[in-house]
């Protein structure tokens, strides 16, 4: 790369706005997410996050503004009919999705099928590589109610990153997992970006994750209707100049538990 070349974002938001029916979800949103960043976007419940993420994947239009995911308008594409290029993102979805009558390795191998011109001994061979990359190897033939939930994680990880996407959408990744099964997904989500420096943006309320792996977080504020914040977690968390910013991370997660705790002991 040359001397003072810029890096372009994977994904681009600029002055967004979100609306359902008559209510104005959000406006003026603007960010960026660049190569091998992990980005995660937080806020109250209701404050815009499953709607922005909508946007973000080409499934709703905004109000206005424009995205750019990986050099491609979504909104655009909708509207002619179509859908993002599929080797641009992939995604996990909540609690993972995974079809339950379809086995791990076929799962895995849809995507694959769909979008690849690959014989059929390619194909499973890539599948099976996807699943021992997320630390499923043995587990092929296994359907997901016969596998535990951060496990059915893991698996819809491997189908997420079948393609090999620059970018990967995470929709609650750790929603219903113990805090061991969701340390292990934290690990797998950082070795995943040294791989294959993906860039990854997290919708997320888990404070704790948050911290462990996110470079920079997105605050939603249900009040202003804006991103009212965008910065590092432990900056955000320590001293940001928003009481809405500040009110998230103490009042909520295990800083939050230890904060009560230790006023309720001083003297």
């Amino acid at each position: 790369m040359e001397t003072g070349q810029q890096i372009q974002p994977v994904l681009a938001v600029m002055e967004l706005a979100i609306q359902r029916g008559s209510r104005l979800l959000l406006q003026g949103v603007s960010f960026s997410v660049a190569p091998g960043e992990i980005f995660s976007i937080i806020g109250a419940s209701g404050c815009g996050k499953s709607s922005l993420l909508r946007i973000l994947l080409g499934l709703d239009l905004p109000a206005a503004g424009t995205v750019r995911l990986c050099g491609a308008n979504p909104a655009e594409l909708l509207m002619r009919g179509g859908a993002a290029v599929p080797h641009s993102y992939g995604v996990l979805f909540q609690e993972g999705a995974l079809w339950t009558s379809l086995t791990l390795l076929e799962n895995v191998s849809l995507p694959i099928r769909n979008y690849l011109e690959l014989n059929d001994e390619e194909t499973t061979e890539l599948a099976a590589f996807k699943l021992a990359l997320v630390g499923l190897g043995g587990f092929e033939h296994f359907y997901p109610s016969q596998i535990s939930g951060g496990m059915a994680r893991r698996a819809a990880i491997a189908r997420a990153i079948a393609l090999d996407p620059p970018l990967l959408f995470f929709d609650e990744p750790s929603t219903g997992l113990d805090p061991v099964a969701s340390r292990q997904l934290d690990e797998l989500i950082l070795q995943i970006r040294a791989c294959y420096r993906t860039a990854i943006v997290l919708i997320t309320h888990d404070l704790n994750s948050i911290r462990r792996i996110s470079d920079r977080t997105a605050f939603l504020d249900r009040e202003s209707h804006s991103l009212l914040q965008i910065a590092p977690p432990a900056e955000m968390s320590k001293k940001s100049p928003h009481r809405a910013v500040r009110d998230f991370f103490w009042g909520s997660g295990l800083e939050g538990k230890r904060r009560t705790a230790t006023r309720s002991i001083a003297p």
